[in-house]
Parts: structure tokens; C-alpha cells; sequence
């Protein structure tokens, strides 16, 4: 071989192995993008999470407050067990949040404009909630006969309206656009490494790039159905109960119709657990999802709330109608006991049911009325339905 042919070689087996390190710098850089992307929406989906549940529990800390407030002296233990205790998650959710936000290293990767919500006016969140936290805690001191007109309930009533509901709406809105401009730049990097790999290899780029686009959305689909399934049931878990109903509640206030939203809860699940083991309370869990969802209409929204607790959304369902299907429900478990380990454990169901209402600020007051029929359900008796059409309705038993 000449001299010149030897350079041709030279220079093939150069732009060769340039075009190697190309594609292996562009496969890794696109790994890399890969998983930083994964991180962030798992680091998006978790902080929603908490997001939704510190709001679910302000609506829940001021709806217990009133009930306890109200109760009669025989009622007032359980109610303020239950509104000690939901004070309690609120207050350590909130620290574990901002902890996580204010950590130098291994925190929560917030954003300046996410770190003003929390922390600096108009919203100040953490101020907010922890103003809350505080009036919660001075009402449960107060003597139960001074609880009805205090200023603490006032505070926590009007707070858990506005403007709590707005600072908690900021957050979340500031994180989704955080989330959706980090997502926006890697996707921006992302085709810049894809066009310079294939001007440099097409061929390259076709069994490189089409592999970890593969992998790239079996992992985000892998993550979104992880954020949104219930693991024990394959159901909606809680946050994909709260967005199904925020969807629900948007769509009949703006097209109108109706809708109507459940609280189910196995009676006595811990009993259940207690006697039988945690594996017969798995069965009954799972049996309950089979029966309903062998019951409702494949419009309708169905998932676990956690433990014992389930929810219901049935879109254009007046609360006549929707009674008749969750009592056939409740009888439906009534009369079929579950089975576990060959013996059959007797079941049955409490249920609150409540239909969206034009008071309602949005689909959380929805679901404290439905929480508030399922507690009256509870004290009447448990095993039966009872129903409120909107707010300031009186209750209907089933």
C-alpha cells in the first residue's frame, strides 16, 4: 500500500473511531438525561404528593375542629383523637418538607421562585401553615365549652378557605413549571445530541438513539403509572383520586351536570387485621376492589385512599341513583364473605357520599362532606350509606 492509501486508512479508522466516541459520548450523555429526567419527575410526583396531602389535611384539620367544636361530650374523645392526630401529619409532613428544602445536600431540588412561596411574601406558606399548626394546637387546649366561639376556630375555618388554598396552589404551580422548564431544557439537549449523531452516522444513530428512546418512555411510563397505582389493588392511589376528581369537579363546573363523589371504609379493618392477620385485611382489600368494580359503570373513577379507605367519582350521577348503586354495593359485601386461608371472614362497609356543589370552592370541599357522611355513617351504626346533595343539605341515610 502507498503512502497515500495508508493515510486514506489512517484517516477512515480515524473519522471511524471519532464517530465511536461521538455516539458513546452522545449515548451517555443521553443516559445521563435519561435518569436526571426520571429523578425529576419522581422528585415532582412526590413533592405533589405532599402537596395534595398538606391540603387534603388543612380541609381535614378545619373540618374535625368544627365537628369537635359541635360535638356532644360523649362524641368529643374520638373527634379529637383523630384531630390531634391529623394536626400531627400536617405538622411533620411541613417540616419534612421544608427540611428537605432548606438541606444544603440530598435535599429537594427547589427553585428560588419555589423557595418565595414558601418562604417569603405575598404567600409565605410555611408561615401560613405553620400559623395553622399553631392555632390547631392552642384549639385542642381550649375547654371544650369555649371551643364553639373561639378565635382559634375562626382562624382555622377561615384559613383553610383562603387563603391557605391559594399559597398551596402557588406552590403547587411553581413546582410544575419548574418541572416542566428542566424537562423543556433536557428535552432542547436532548435533540441537539440526537441531530449531531446522526449527522455524524445515521447508522449509528438508528441503533443507538431508537434502543434508549425504548427504555427513555418505558421509564416514564413505568414512573407515572408508579405515581398514580395503588400497588396492592392495581386501583388509583390517592393522588390519582385527587386528580380524577379535580378533573370531575372542573368539568361540571364548567359544562355543568352533576357528579358524586364516595368515601368507602371497611368496618372495623383493623379488627380484621388484629384477628385475622394482615394478609386476611390484604384479601379483604382486594376482594372490595373486585366487588366494586364488578358494581360501577366504566366511567366511573374508583381507588384506595389508604388502609381501609376507598373513594368513588360517579360523573353524571344525581345522589338518588348514586344511593341505589353504593347500597347494592354495601350488600354486595355484606352477603359475600372473604375468604382467606380457608376461612370465611364476615365484611362490611360504611360509606359517605356527597354530590359536587356550586359552594364549593373546589373538589376538597366535596370530599369533606362525603369524610363528614362517612363519620355519620360510622355513629349511626356502620353497614349503611349516607348521602348529603350539597353543602348545608341535610344528611340521607341508606
Amino acid at each position: 500500500m502507498d503512502q497515500a492509501g495508508k493515510q486514506g486508512v489512517a484517516r477512515t479508522v480515524a473519522v471511524y473511531l471519532l464517530a465511536l466516541v461521538l455516539i458513546a459520548a452522545a449515548a451517555f450523555a443521553i443516559h445521563l438525561m435519561a435518569d436526571a429526567m426520571a429523578a425529576g419527575r419522581a422528585e415532582a410526583s412526590r413533592v405533589a404528593a405532599i402537596n395534595a396531602h398538606e391540603r387534603v389535611l388543612t380541609q381535614r384539620i378545619a373540618s374535625l375542629a368544627q365537628t369537635l367544636a359541635l360535638a356532644e361530650p360523649e362524641r368529643r374523645a374520638p373527634a379529637e383523637t383523630a384531630l390531634r392526630d391529623a394536626v400531627e401529619q400536617l405538622d411533620n409532613t411541613h417540616q419534612a418538607l421544608i427540611d428537605g428544602m432548606t438541606r444544603s445536600a440530598g435535599g429537594l431540588n427547589a427553585s428560588p421562585a419555589v423557595r418565595a412561596v414558601f418562604l417569603e411574601p405575598p404567600h409565605n406558606l410555611d408561615g401560613q401553615l405553620r400559623r395553622f399548626i399553631g392555632a390547631a394546637q392552642r384549639f385542642l387546649t381550649l375547654p371544650p365549652d369555649r371551643r364553639a366561639g373561639s378565635a382559634e376556630l375562626a382562624a382555622l375555618l377561615d384559613d383553610a378557605v383562603q387563603p391557605l388554598p391559594a399559597a398551596l396552589d402557588a406552590a403547587a404551580r411553581q413546582w410544575e413549571r419548574d418541572d416542566a422548564a428542566a424537562a423543556g431544557t433536557l428535552r432542547a439537549t436532548l435533540t441537539v445530541l440526537l441531530a449531531a449523531l446522526l449527522a455524524v452516522l445515521a447508522a449509528e444513530a438508528l441503533f443507538v438513539v431508537r434502543p434508549l428512546f425504548r427504555r427513555l418512555a418505558a421509564a416514564r411510563a413505568a414512573l407515572q403509572a408508579a405515581a398514580s397505582i395503588d400497588p396492592l389493588t392495581g386501583c388509583l392511589n390517592r393522588r390519582g383520586l385527587l386528580d380524577a376528581a379535580g378533573r370531575e369537579f372542573d368539568r361540571v363546573r364548567r359544562y355543568g351536570g352533576g357528579a358524586a363523589v364516595a368515601v368507602i371504609d371497611i368496618d372495623r379493618f383493623k379488627a380484621i387485621n388484629d384477628t385475622h392477620g394482615h394478609a386476611a385485611g390484604d384479601e379483604a382489600i382486594r376482594a372490595l376492589t373486585a366487588t366494586v368494580a364488578d358494581t360501577i359503570r366504566s366511567t366511573d373513577s374508583f381507588g384506595r385512599f389508604g388502609g381501609g379507605e376507598f373513594f368513588l367519582i360517579l360523573p353524571e350521577t344525581p345522589l338518588g341513583d348514586a344511593q341505589r348503586v353504593l347500597d347494592k354495593l354495601r350488600l354486595r359485601v355484606a352477603e359475600t364473605p372473604v375468604m382467606t386461608g380457608g376461612v370465611p371472614v364476615s365484611m362490611t362497609v360504611s360509606i359517605g357520599l356527597a354530590t359536587v356543589s356550586g359552594y364549593d370552592a373546589d373538589v376538597f370541599g366535596t370530599i369533606a362532606r362525603a369524610e363528614q357522611a362517612l363519620h355519620q355513617a360510622k355513629s349511626e351504626g356502620r353497614n349503611r350509606v349516607v348521602g348529603v346533595m350539597s353543602a348545608g343539605a341535610a344528611p340521607a341515610a341508606g
